[in-house]
């Protein structure tokens, strides 16, 4: 996977935005889903990010329709966190979900697409985008996925949702 950001752009992120103590536990995120998750989260401001723009503006370029990024959520996995596998594009107009890594882990929270046969283990400046629909508006059988449960260390990563407009996408959703 190529590096999309630098290490050194993530260290300096991570300094300015990565005290544990602004973070909450994820249920205050989502209060219906706090069942599915065990980490901490911290919403951002769009310009919170804006030290990742070109990263983002790469990341689409080649997209033949406008998104729209919803509010940017920092996650902070430490030993035990973990996400259950979910479907993001459920009940959501989430197209798409990218998630950039700020750092490296090399003990559990992998990202895990059990569909694909496919867990990915990240690093620091790895960013991964994937479709949550299908081109009918359903979600995509393959898009599910979960976090496996971190070992040691921690894992920082900064997840964002993506709605489409141009296309539009219908909203037709399983239940």
């Amino acid at each position: 996977m190529p590096k999309i950001v630098s290490k050194k752009k993530c260290n300096e992120f991570i300094i300015k935005h990565g005290n544990p103590e602004t973070f909450h536990l994820s249920k205050t995120c989502n209060k219906e889903e706090q069942h599915k998750i065990k980490s901490k989260c911290k919403f951002l401001k769009s310009s919170d990010i804006d030290t990742f723009s070109e990263a983002y503006t790469q990341m689409f370029k080649n997209f033949n329709h406008d998104v729209q990024m919803t509010e940017p959520l920092l996650l902070m996995y430490t030993p035990g966190d973990y996400v259950k596998y979910h479907y993001d594009g459920n009940q959501t107009n989430y197209k798409y979900t990218s998630v950039l890594y700020l750092n490296s882990n090399k003990n559990g929270g992998e990202i895990d697409f059990p569909f694909k046969n496919m867990t990915i283990q990240p690093h620091c400046g790895d960013m991964i985008l994937w479709d949550n629909l299908n081109n009918n508006g359903f979600i995509d059988e393959e898009s599910l996925h979960g976090v496996l449960p971190i070992q040691k260390g921690c894992r920082l990563c900064i997840v964002n949702f993506y709605e489409v407009y141009q296309d539009k996408i219908s909203s037709h959703y399983l239940p």
